[in-house]
């Protein structure tokens, strides 16, 4: 696109250059600098900056996935979703409180959604758009799971909670119950289990957590295969918040492309 924009660029140029004074540079930015440019943002570049830094091409843009966020309620969804939607804070704040710009403190108890655009995939050096849906987890809700299970969905990422220890055969075994309507509904779509709040101090090892969870869930359901794909989340501290939410949103627009 870039190498096609420039030839315009110059051929209009040269027709621009013919015409007298200011009536040839008002041509030039009309016909040729305002329509390339929006070309070049369409199709994912963008030109120099005003430093004189070498022009930069943007990862082309591969369009919408759909990924659906599971799990218990409690496991940590709605504080991802949130950060997702905040990706100027660095950390999850404390207290919640639902207040304006404060994640919610209350369970979900229907879908949230959020479109996250051009989330980079640099190991297929192109960009997505993701079309996050939380589901609420609570006990009255997880029946109604499979009504947003529709082939569309590229990914399923089921959030466990690592500083619930108690949980951990619930949450397993609405994973297992679960992977049936996933293989009829949308047999494509890539799973990942994430191990959430790994930076709640009670928290067991994120790999502990999954290998317990895909050991029961297989025990509830023959039919569960014995590994998944695996990923963690930390809310907090050093080794969480920005960084780790972001690495799970590129894990997810890597498997969404898959």
């Amino acid at each position: 696109m870039a190498s096609i924009v420039n030839c315009l660029r110059g051929c209009i140029a040269r027709l621009c250059g013919r015409l007298p004074g200011t009536y040839g540079l008002i041509g030039y930015v009309g016909c040729c600098v305002l329509p390339c440019k929006y070309l070049l943002e369409k199709s994912g570049y963008k030109t120099k900056s005003r430093n004189g830094a070498e022009e930069e091409e943007l990862l082309p843009n591969r369009g919408l996935r759909q990924v659906l966020l599971l799990g218990l309620d409690g496991s940590g969804k709605s504080s991802f979703l949130w950060m997702c939607e905040h990706p100027g804070e660095m950390s999850l704040p404390s207290g919640g409180g639902g207040g304006s710009g404060a994640p919610p403190s209350a369970s979900t108890t229907g879908v949230l959604r959020l479109t996250r655009k051009d989330v980079q995939v640099a190991a297929q050096q192109c960009a997505v758009n993701l079309d996050l849906a939380e589901v609420g987890g609570g006990e009255r809700i997880r029946p109604f799971w499979p009504h947003y299970l529709k082939r569309e969905i590229k990914a399923v990422a089921f959030f466990v909670d690592c500083s619930d220890s108690a949980r951990l055969g619930e949450a397993a075994a609405s994973l297992a119950n679960f992977w049936t309507t996933i293989q009829s509904a949308a047999p494509f779509a890539a799973i990942v289990l994430v191990a959430s709040k790994v930076d709640v101090a009670s928290a067991r090892a994120p790999e502990e957590v999954c290998s317990e969870v895909l050991k029961l869930a297989k025990a509830t359901n023959s039919a569960f295969p014995a590994n998944i794909q695996t990923a963690q989340l930390a809310l907090r501290g050093s080794n969480g918040g920005r960084s780790s939410a972001d690495a799970l949103l590129q894990r997810l627009a890597c498997l969404a492309l898959s």
